[in-house]
């Protein structure tokens, strides 16, 4: 039952991160195809002003209370975190990295700063950047992780009681 239940929210988490991945994509989306419509989009300054402008759109995003939408580059930078100062961090020598580097659309748990975090992300080819919506894993399982220690504490406790009531 435990196992059903924690992949019943591993679920739940995927598609509450994928709507806010999806979200975040769109927003990009809708800044490519506004280069393409005037043309725009061999012009370096104007590709810059419309990743900024997706920049801060996608970090407007609420993902719970400490989750954000990060976005890396392909050489492994932070370009886009609600936590000003990791953009410009380079992270591609982190293994949550390296495991994403395959630019395929998925889900993993990854660790950053000491944080484990739920995560779904996606490549968006056009700017070779890699996507990922993140939400703190405490805050996704924290009831459930704080409630396991009873149910595990109760479970021994019955156990005992049973093997004494058996025994007596």
């Amino acid at each position: 039952t435990s196992a059903l239940s924690e992949r019943a929210l591993n679920q739940l988490a995927e598609k509450w991160l994928n709507t806010k991945l999806l979200e975040a994509v769109k927003i990009a989306e809708k800044n490519v195809a506004l280069l393409a419509r005037y043309d725009l989009q061999d012009a370096p300054a104007n590709v810059k002003k419309a990743q900024d402008a997706a920049a801060e759109a996608m970090g407007s995003i609420q993902i719970g209370q400490s989750g954000c939408i990060l976005v890396v580059n392909a050489s492994g930078s932070i370009i886009i975190s609600s936590d000003q100062s990791e953009i410009g961090t380079d992270v591609s020598s982190e293994p949550w990295f390296k495991t994403i580097e395959d630019k395929q659309k998925g889900h993993r748990n990854l660790i950053h700063k000491g944080v484990r975090y739920l995560t779904v992300r996606q490549y968006f080819e056009p700017w070779q950047w890699h996507v990922l919506a993140c939400a703190r894993q405490h805050e996704v399982y924290g009831e459930v992780d704080y409630m396991r220690g009873y149910v595990f504490a109760a479970a021994g406790l019955s156990a005992v009681v049973m093997t004494l009531v058996l025994v007596f």
